[in-house]
């Protein structure tokens, strides 16, 4: 199957990483970044960068109680633990369903939607944070640089500061 090295232009092979990845059987937005303390923080779930999905699922959806259990949580495995990811229906269009996470774990948008009565047939992912693929006009396998609002976005993330750590607020509880 094909690699990274065949979309990405010679020069940017030696220069950049991706952010994540896609499943072999996944299409749509994949970035890629030469500072490292950015894609830290395009990854990590405490930044909660947004990466919305159109999936192709099986049985009929009831878009009601899909957006709830999302809502709520739906539990899955990790790492031989039980976690519970959150995320947000946007919309039921028959079979296809358009959600937002904050992770990006292994398969995790299809061991969601599995476990909640829907396993994927077709996922493709269309945004990440504020970078929009269909406003890239792009074709698939072709790699381009972002800029204007999405680099603006982009820049604005790696300068924020870090979101306290769980010991950090109970430090900061305890000292108030």
């Amino acid at each position: 199957r094909p690699d990274l090295s065949s979309v990405l232009p010679l020069p940017w092979q030696k220069s950049l990483h991706p952010v994540g990845r896609l499943d072999a059987d996944t299409t749509g937005l994949l970035l890629f970044s030469r500072d490292g303390d950015l894609t830290h923080r395009l990854l990590h779930p405490k930044y909660v960068v947004e990466r919305e999905y159109v999936a192709d699922v099986e049985n009929a959806v009831d878009a009601d109680a899909l957006g709830a259990q999302l809502a709520e949580g739906i539990e899955t495995i990790e790492d031989g633990e039980p976690l519970i990811v959150q995320g947000k229906l946007l919309g039921v269009s028959g079979q296809t369903v358009r959600l937002v996470v904050t992770e990006g774990k292994y398969r995790m948008v299809r061991r969601v939607l599995a476990n909640a009565g829907h396993p994927v047939v077709r996922l493709h992912r269309t945004r990440y944070g504020a970078v929009v693929l269909d406003e890239l006009e792009i074709e698939e396998g072709e790699a381009v640089e972002i800029e204007g609002g999405p680099l603006e976005w982009a820049l604005g993330l790696r300068a924020e500061p870090a979101p306290p750590t769980g010991q950090e607020r109970d430090a900061s509880r305890r000292a108030a």
